[in-house]
């Protein structure tokens, strides 16, 4: 009888595990990974003190009522290269493995504008959508080889696709001519497919056969809102700026879930013993929830001189206990009768990010930027059977220039990203009897930014100070 142990723990080790993780990983565990806007861009997103373009209704919606003039922002001309390597030890052979991933592709886009209404006096009018979240990932690996005495071979398939959309209006009020406040509400749209699939043969010197194949599969849309009030004081050449993130509102979200294990002719306890499984549930109509938890953030801009700005930004982000993304029932194996679960679960833990960037103009058409930012991992490891599943910080630097041109600015730029983590990495859930091994990731990525924003008047951007 073949030894599912010994025979496929080294091959999925080996390769598998870590692209494992790498598919997973959607970037939704971290909150400061995308920005929106040109000059915003450039800065980190360190423009909760200080509005730099249409990109505050996003960031600091008080800021609103300070941008000159109505325009259009676009800053959807972002492209990626991104470059995840993991690197471990066969915890079967103890040979040490490296897996290499990389892509090129557009990143999450950003679209918004005010509203030109003069009648509108002091108040402000704005709309936006974002791209919040993005990912679309498919990893699959494949192995054949001679282990312990037997043939094994394994096929691992990884898929990801996720999407979260914000759209929604903006409010701005100059309350003084230093106190702004604004308000903007998000309609979240999310909608995510997750599915894992391991199909493993072995056979033994005796011509003894083992098969197992396992899935297990995720499919959920969700709706919520999320509210964001701001506001800004101009002490110049100081200003200041708050913000709040209300917890989400759920709307409404359906979906489905799949769990399927069946083997035959393997040992998955190592006790010398087949044990054959078969356990296959379907679930549709569920619920579905996507939670959202508060955050509050805080940051200035100083001039420093006529022609140099420094921005430095925070933002809290509370806890999200843990929940259920899908309200799956327990089930029982046809084979064993053992009752099982297929829970899909989220969580997050409390973190704090900052960025800082400096803008110098050289000339009322030029401005150069440079800036740097943290972008922490809210994962919880508590949970397995977790949507957390980027561990690893990230760091990010960006810079650039702006030309303005009439009635239009340009921005050209680039950014980095780097970051990495030792992560204990285990086996699927449906496929039992597969160990943990420490792998080493490492995250580095590369942006090419170049974005316009449009005037009605030719007077975008900040206010004077």
């Amino acid at each position: 009888m073949p030894r599912f142990r010994s025979a496929l723990v080294g091959l999925l080790a080996s390769g598998a595990l870590p692209l494992a993780v790498t598919a997973l990983q959607a970037q939704d565990d971290r909150y400061w990974r995308q920005t929106y806007g040109t000059e915003a861009t450039l800065l980190s997103g360190a423009v909760i003190g200080r509005a730099t373009d249409v990109g505050t209704v996003f960031y600091n919606p008080a800021g609103l009522a300070d941008v000159r003039d109505p325009s259009i922002l676009l800053s959807g001309h972002v492209y990626e290269y991104e470059k995840i390597s993991a690197v471990g030890t066969d915890p079967v052979g103890g040979e040490r493995f490296a897996v290499v991933e990389g892509s090129i592709r557009p990143a999450p886009s950003f679209f918004g504008g005010t509203i030109p209404w003069k009648a509108l006096g002091r108040h402000r009018l704005g709309y936006s959508v974002l791209t919040r979240q993005k990912g679309d990932v498919r990893n699959n690996f494949r192995a054949s080889a001679p282990v312990d005495g037997q043939l094994a071979q394994l096929e691992f398939l990884q898929t990801n696709d996720l999407n979260e959309t914000w759209v929604g209006p903006s409010w701005a009020w100059k309350a003084t001519d230093r106190l702004s406040v604004g308000a903007s509400m998000f309609v979240a749209v999310r909608s995510q497919y997750l599915r894992s699939q391991v199909t493993a043969q072995t056979l033994s010197s005796a011509g003894d056969v083992g098969l197992l194949s396992a899935i297990r599969e995720f499919d959920y849309n969700a709706w919520r809102v999320v509210p964001k009030l701001g506001a800004s004081l101009d002490l110049h050449p100081f200003s200041l700026g708050a913000t709040v993130t209300v917890p989400s509102l759920k709307l409404w979200g359906g979906g489905s879930a799949l769990f399927n294990s069946t083997s035959t002719g393997l040992d998955l306890n190592g006790d010398g013993v087949a044990d054959p499984t078969f356990a296959s549930n379907l679930q549709v109509d569920l619920a579905s929830e996507f939670k959202s938890g508060l955050a509050v953030g805080f940051g200035a801009g100083w001039d420093i001189t006529q022609a140099t700005t420094l921005f430095a930004s925070g933002e809290w982000y509370d806890a999200v206990d843990a929940y259920d993304v899908l309200s799956t029932a327990p089930f029982t194996g046809q084979l064993d009768g053992v009752t099982r679960t297929n829970p899909l679960l989220h969580s997050a833990r409390s973190l704090m990010n900052f960025a800082a960037g400096v803008r110098h103009r050289f000339s009322p058409s030029v401005a150069g930027y440079l800036s740097a930012a943290t972008d922490l991992s809210a994962a919880d490891t508590t949970y397995t059977l977790s949507l957390s599943k980027t561990l690893w910080d990230l760091y990010h630097v960006a810079g650039g220039v702006q030309l303005r041109i009439s009635q239009v600015e340009l921005v050209l730029g680039g950014g980095y990203t780097f970051g990495s983590e030792r992560v204990e990495v285990g086996g699927p859930p449906q496929a039992p009897g597969l160990v943990a091994s420490p792998v080493e990731f490492q995250q580095r990525g590369i942006r090419l930014i170049v974005g316009f924003q449009y005037s009605f008047t030719g007077d975008a951007g900040d206010a004077p100070r």
